[in-house]
């Protein structure tokens, strides 16, 4: 069984894996640190903390209140920006237009999934500026 990364089925947009996957593995490892710091955060929903939900038995277990949270999110967005910035010191060493594609990729990555964070700070700050409380939580 042949196990080339490059025949695997994508989700991402075309030729960005092949980009990353070819480039080097430092590159796809960063990438792949990045959807992982993305998946931690997809639970951690601002309107769940603001207002109430009912909690099914599959259902993520939710015990952050709104300061919580947004501390959370905050160090979700501060991991990208780190990883970000770890991929630009690749460029340092292997000055080569297939790199610096690599890189351009994951900062545009890390980028658009931090602003997709700052969208869900910006609710819980949004809401602290109103006044409003916190939900209270579903019993178990």
């Amino acid at each position: 069984m042949q196990d080339d990364v490059q025949t695997r089925p994508s989700r991402c947009a075309p030729g960005y894996a092949d980009k990353l996957f070819a480039s080097s593995p430092p590159q796809a490892a960063q990438a792949s640190l990045a959807h992982v710091i993305d998946m931690h955060q997809l639970t951690k929903d601002p309107e769940l903390v603001l207002t109430p939900y009912v909690a099914t038995p599959s259902s993520p277990s939710r015990e952050l209140d709104r300061f919580a949270l947004a501390r959370y999110l905050d160090y979700c967005s501060e991991l990208l920006a780190i990883t970000s910035k770890l991929a630009v010191l690749y460029l340092e060493y292997l000055d080569d237009a297939r790199v610096l594609s690599a890189v351009n990729d994951i900062q545009s990555l890390c980028n658009g999934l931090s602003n997709k964070i700052w969208q869900k700070i910006m609710i819980l700050d949004t809401r602290a500026l109103h006044g409003g409380a916190d939900a209270p939580r579903p019993q178990a």
